[in-house]
């Protein structure tokens, strides 16, 4: 048996309707299943994103890269500044320190004292 038309999130393949794999989705009607869009998991019948990746942060349904300074854990979570003098980061620690501040051991970036200095980075004072 062969269908004419699939139903939402199925999309039309040798003759059979078979469910849109992860990062596609269809309205139904349509036949084909279509891309939910760059650095999207998961969308709904509409494309709208309901999964960003990593470092993304969701804006009305689009994926959105965080700019630096600012971190997300994907999914719907938007972006969340780093602590301060961390140039880049996780939800856990600073990966890269700003100008003039020293990454330390804990994975944090301290001002660098008087008559010090560091590039940034993950250099020291």
């Amino acid at each position: 048996m062969s269908c004419l038309t699939c139903p939402e999130n199925f999309g039309f393949d040798n003759g059979t309707c078979s469910e849109c794999l992860n990062s596609t989705y269809s309205a139904g009607g349509t036949n084909t299943c279509q891309s939910c869009g760059t650095e999207c998991i998961s969308c709904n019948s509409t494309g709208y994103c309901q999964n960003c990746s990593y470092g993304y942060a969701n804006e009305n349904g689009n994926c959105i890269l965080c700019p630096t300074g600012y971190y997300s854990n994907g999914g719907m979570d938007a972006c969340t500044p780093c602590p301060d003098g961390c140039a880049s980061c996780n939800s856990t620690y600073c990966m890269n320190c700003s100008y003039n501040y020293g990454f330390n051991n804990n994975g944090s970036c301290s001002a660098c004292p008087s008559a010090t200095y560091s590039m940034g980075g993950n250099s020291t004072c």
